[in-house]
C-alpha cells in the first residue's frame, strides 16, 4: 500500500506498461532521459543549503519544461 499512499499523495497515477509487448518502454526511458537533461542536468552545479530551496528550484525547473511545445504539437505538455 505504500505506492497506493505515494500516488494519494502526489495526486499521481500510474499506468503499467502493456505485458510482453516492451513498446512502452523505450517511450517512458526517454521521457526519464528528458526530463533529467531538462531539470536535473541544469541544477547539477547549484548548490542547495535545505530541502525548500531545491525543491522550487526543481519546479521552476519542471514548470518551464511543461510549458515548451511538443514537437510537431501545437500544445504544450
Amino acid at each position: 500500500m505504500l505506492s497506493l499512499d505515494f500516488c494519494n499523495h502526489y495526486k499521481i497515477t500510474v499506468i503499467q506498461a502493456r505485458v510482453a509487448k516492451p513498446r512502452d518502454k523505450a517511450l517512458v526511458e526517454n521521457q526519464v532521459k528528458i526530463i533529467y537533461t531538462r531539470v536535473f542536468a541544469r541544477l547539477r552545479k547549484q548548490q542547495f543549503l535545505d530541502i525548500t530551496s531545491l525543491n522550487e528550484a526543481v519546479l521552476d525547473k519542471v514548470r518551464k519544461h511543461n510549458q515548451t511545445r511538443m514537437q510537431k504539437k501545437p500544445y504544450c505538455r
